[in-house]
């Protein structure tokens, strides 16, 4: 994902927050600035313009993960994040939180085609939030 943003922004500054050790090496190998963190766990230095992500499904983490996005840009920053549609029309704790959490905020969703996300060696039905601070 870094490499599709850098190619289409190749001025942008960007930070990867990345916790699977693997993938972090990958990333330094190619010349990204690189915080090992699980990210919810981030305390970031400054607020960003702009926050994307593919976070994991597993357990609404994704759910998670956009709400953690949000207090990491600026006012009238901007947030990217594939996540699992499930928290739509579900209702854990967390889904439950998600949509309450989301009444107040804007933002667009847009249903991406199947097998556009794989995890664990599974196609996942997925979408695409962008969400506007």
């Amino acid at each position: 994902m870094a490499e599709g943003i850098l190619k289409h922004n190749s001025n942008i500054e960007l930070d990867c927050i990345e916790l699977n050790s693997e993938c972090k090496k990958v990333l330094k190998e190619k010349g990204f600035n690189v915080i090992w963190s699980n990210f919810l766990d981030f305390k970031p230095k400054y607020l960003y313009d702009r926050v994307i992500g593919a976070p994991n499904f597993k357990d609404n983490v994704d759910c998670e993960h956009v709400m953690k996005m949000y207090e990491c840009v600026k006012p009238r920053g901007k947030i990217v994040s594939i996540m699992s549609p499930f928290w739509m029309t579900e209702n854990s704790e967390l889904q439950v939180k998600f949509r309450e959490w989301l009444k107040d905020k804007s933002y667009t969703i847009t249903i991406l085609p199947d097998n556009s996300y794989v995890e664990d060696g599974n196609t996942v039905p997925t979408i695409l939030i962008n969400l506007e601070k």
